[in-house]
């Protein structure tokens, strides 16, 4: 899933500036977007948040951050949550001792839950999944003009 397909998801909106994952909602709400790619059952989506992504979510009103996880669904999750959890977040620096990312993950489950290690708290975000709609093919017509049976 790409960005632009998260925000598509959950609705559909347009790219606000700066910070090149800011949306606004159809609805009206700044959302921040970051995916994870589709991992195996048993691995947990990962998310790295730059120091820069999080500077975009307070520049642009962000009321909450997206997250895609693989091809299948997007949590939409309160801002105030993420600002939370990176307060806990193992982090990843440059040479100078600089945050590089902030790293958390949400369980690959049928009810996934967010967390910065694995013996910490887990958050439930079920309440916050959006899952794909299925893409139903096009009626196929043959060249007489009858759908076929």
């Amino acid at each position: 899933m790409k960005h632009k397909d998260a925000v598509v998801v959950l609705g559909g909106g347009h790219a606000i500036k700066p910070g090149k994952y800011s949306f606004q909602l159809d609805d009206g709400k700044n959302i921040v977007v970051t995916v994870s790619k589709r991992y195996t059952r048993d691995r947990p989506y990962w998310y790295g948040l730059s120091p820069s992504f999080l500077k975009a979510m307070e520049a642009n009103k962000c009321s909450h951050v997206a997250f895609g996880m693989g091809s299948s669904q997007v949590a939409l999750v309160p801002s105030e949550i993420v600002k939370n959890y990176v307060k806990y977040c193992s982090v990843s620096k440059y040479k100078t001792q600089e945050i590089h990312h902030y790293h958390f993950f949400i369980t690959n489950s049928d009810t996934p839950e967010m967390y910065v290690s694995q013996d910490s708290p887990r958050t439930p975000l079920m309440e916050y999944i959006t899952k794909v709609k299925p893409q139903v093919p096009p009626l196929q017509v043959p060249s007489n003009g009858e759908p076929e049976e």
